[in-house]
């Protein structure tokens, strides 16, 4: 019974807020093309486009809302991170490290990646996907770039589904395909994210890269993230941290008494079908090129053969201060 009255709450608390809030604040306007002042902040209206894949040439633009936070006292031109949100979207927790950072002299831009798209919580992971999330976030970053307040260093951190992007961005292809290059981000962080990905040496930048993974993580298993990690430390610029007993969402204090959410796919599959890779022509599909994720029909049926139904989330104290001072850390270090 326990587990059924937070995620009870939870459900009345989004059917609330898809009632309250119908649309988004760059719905009717134009995208934000340069700032006219130093101290610009607020909501902007980033251009983007609905790439389905990464191979898709002909997707349509979509405005996407973002709020860009200013730290006070600017006597010169200051970093930036860019946030990206999980399958549930914007939560308290990502302001609480925002005012983190703004307390730290860093600028923060938060990206709103759903509702611009209909939704306000990701429930097929299907509709959105990982390349529409990076489009939003690599337009998000050339937005910056023009910013008279913002300096060229900018660093990129995501959530869950958010942090797959930190993990794709780690392909020199990708990067190039942006037309960015591997010291275009001074670091990407990736939190509770997922790392069933397989890269070849070559590919592979030397960013400075984070992730930081629950053992007890069922959604986005720590295992893969680890191991990804022995491949990249070495010579790939990669730390890891791997936190004992902590669910997905352990900063997410939405998730105090611990939840379960039915419709939250579960890696059950860890063998090389399940494996995710993209090819030379910027295609996302498993190792054997026998699933592959370029449609709404192909990604249902990946979901359905790697994954189950049903997901234990739960807030985790010692592992949100353990994430934050490392997260910090990480942060300073890169700027610096």
């Amino acid at each position: 019974m326990k587990r059924i009255i937070p995620y009870l709450i939870f459900f009345v608390l989004v059917v609330y807020y898809v009632t309250a809030h119908p649309s988004h604040s760059c719905l009717g306007k134009k995208p934000t093309t340069h700032f006219f002042q130093a101290m610009q902040w607020g909501n902007i209206c980033i251009s983007s486009k609905n790439i389905y894949d990464f191979d898709d040439v002909n997707a349509e633009k979509i405005i996407i809302p973002a709020n860009l936070y200013l730290p006070k006292n600017i006597k010169k031109p200051v970093p930036a991170i860019i946030m990206s949100h999980g399958a549930g979207g914007i939560f308290r927790f990502h302001h609480k490290y925002k005012k983190l950072f703004l307390s730290k002299g860093y600028a923060v831009l938060i990206i709103d990646h759903f509702h611009p798209r209909g939704k306000v919580l990701d429930n097929n992971f299907v509709d959105i996907t990982e390349p529409m999330m990076i489009y939003d976030t690599i337009s998000a970053y050339n937005l910056l770039k023009k910013h008279p307040s913002i300096s060229n260093k900018i660093g990129y951190i995501g959530w869950s589904k958010g942090g797959i992007g930190t993990v794709l961005l780690k392909d020199k292809r990708l990067l190039e395909r942006f037309n960015l290059n591997e010291n275009s981000f001074s670091f990407m962080a990736g939190i509770y994210t997922f790392c069933g990905f397989s890269f070849e040496n070559e590919n592979i930048s030397k960013t400075p890269f984070l992730l930081i993974s629950g053992s007890a993580d069922t959604i986005t298993p720590s295992k893969l993230c680890k191991n990804m990690s022995i491949k990249f430390r070495k010579i790939h610029n990669t730390e890891y941290v791997e936190i004992n007993d902590a669910h997905h969402g352990f900063d997410n204090y939405a998730f105090y008494l611990g939840a379960y959410i039915p419709w939250q796919p579960i890696i059950t599959d860890f063998s090389s079908n399940c494996v995710i890779k993209i090819n030379d022509n910027f295609q996302t599909m498993n190792i054997y090129e026998t699933l592959k994720l370029d449609s709404v029909k192909n990604r249902s049926l990946f979901i359905e053969t790697c994954t189950e139904d049903g997901a234990y989330v739960k807030y985790q104290h010692n592992a949100t201060e353990i994430t934050e001072k490392k997260l910090l850390q990480f942060v300073e270090n890169n700027f610096n």
